[in-house]
């Protein structure tokens, strides 16, 4: 049989771009419903926590005005009132990658197939940029910052002021409004990566084309090295029963294979 391997490469080596920027493309589109989703439940998080520190800073500095007749109390609705504030503060801050992340690759064009590989390692990295601040703000920091906030406002209430009572219920108060904001907070991102490691959730493009490579398919790809002369190569670690893969003369990269089928043999070829 005398095979002509020109159309054939050409034909292999387009289909295999075609495959390569579809999973590109299908991934990118992945990776962005989830950026949008954690945008969208980050900053309603976001603000209304914004909101609960600001009303408890006024709340606190308003009792604080009003109170003359207890020192005590005063002090302790001022110090309260600070908490409150370093709370406010934090947020606006360290504001979360999530609620800028969709906007940052709106900006990135994805017209072509190198553009969209390039948009999609942006995504990717916004992705894990969102992941980190979520494993962070959901471990163990700020607990302990809750801890030290209350610890400080507790101290002065305890020693100076004796107020055993309100020490207490601020350190409670303190350990119990961080724990509420952990909990409620979107980590869309970090379950996706989570998921990905334990390969529940569509894999990176570098993943899927290694699985893919490997398949042992018959339309499975596999890169030889330059040899010359016709070459039969049954792989002990890539063979696939009833196959046989035949390199066409002169040819680097073109793998022929010959499946039996159902009607008959079907000759399928890739670059």
């Amino acid at each position: 049989m005398l095979l002509t391997g020109t159309a054939s490469a050409q034909s292999g080596r387009g289909d295999l771009a075609s495959d390569t920027d579809a999973m590109i493309t299908a991934r990118l589109k992945h990776v962005e419903r989830v950026l949008s989703q954690d945008e969208r439940e980050t900053r309603r998080w976001w603000r209304a926590w914004i909101g609960i520190q600001s009303a408890l800073f006024a709340g606190n500095v308003g009792w604080g005005l009003i109170t003359f007749d207890d020192t005590g109390a005063r002090a302790e609705h001022f110090l309260n009132a600070g908490g409150s504030l370093l709370g406010g503060l934090s947020l606006l801050v360290l504001r979360p990658p999530a609620l800028r992340a969709p906007a940052e690759l709106a900006e990135l064009s994805e017209r072509t197939p190198t553009q969209r590989a390039l948009k999609l390692e942006a995504a990717e990295s916004l992705l894990a940029e969102s992941a980190d601040a979520q494993a962070f703000g959901t471990g163990w920091a700020p607990y302990t910052g809750a801890v030290v906030v209350g610890t400080a406002i507790a101290v002065p209430l305890w020693l100076k002021y004796d107020r055993k009572l309100g020490a207490a219920a601020t350190m409670f108060g303190s350990i119990a409004l961080t724990t509420a904001q952990v909990a409620t907070l979107p980590t869309a991102s970090l379950k996706e990566r989570s998921e990905r490691v334990r390969g529940n959730t569509m894999p990176p493009f570098a993943d899927a084309q290694r699985k893919a490579a490997h398949s042992g398919g018959p339309h499975s790809t596999r890169m030889l090295p330059e040899q010359s002369g016709p070459v039969s190569e049954e792989d002990p670690e890539d063979r696939v029963p009833t196959a046989k893969r035949i390199r066409a003369p002169g040819s680097s990269s073109l793998t022929l294979s010959i499946v039996p089928s159902p009607g008959g043999l079907t000759l399928a070829g890739s670059w």
